[in-house]
């Protein structure tokens, strides 16, 4: 795939393979989507931050839905926030099987209750 020079590349693959197919296409500047999780790891992560020369996003975080709750509350529409609660509801992804659904949509929850 490297020989015909994409413009752009989707990883979407087991997660402890992101790190090593990553990197080979940041070494081929090609730019690249990696699923999330980014790594089965902080120092995989951090390598593949690394190696694109780039911070990681969350596609999540600009939800416009969730950009207009924020300014909501940041204007004391909505009142004070006393406690925030998540909670899945679907059922476990079969998909997910290296690294865990802990690792797979906690990230989701961490960064939108913040």
């Amino acid at each position: 795939m490297l020989a015909t020079r994409p413009d752009y590349a989707v990883l979407a693959c087991a997660t402890l393979l992101h790190e090593p197919l990553g990197t080979a296409l940041a070494a081929a500047d090609i730019s690249t989507r990696i699923e999330k999780p980014l790594a089965g790891d902080p120092a995989s992560a951090r390598r593949l931050a690394e190696a694109f020369h780039a911070a990681v996003g969350y596609t999540e975080r600009f939800n416009p839905a969730l950009i207009a709750l924020r300014q909501q509350l940041e204007a004391g529409q909505l009142g004070d926030v006393f406690s925030i609660a998540t909670r899945r509801t679907g059922p476990y992804p079969v998909r997910i099987t290296d690294i865990g659904v802990i690792h797979d949509f906690a990230t989701h929850d961490l960064d939108l209750t913040a």
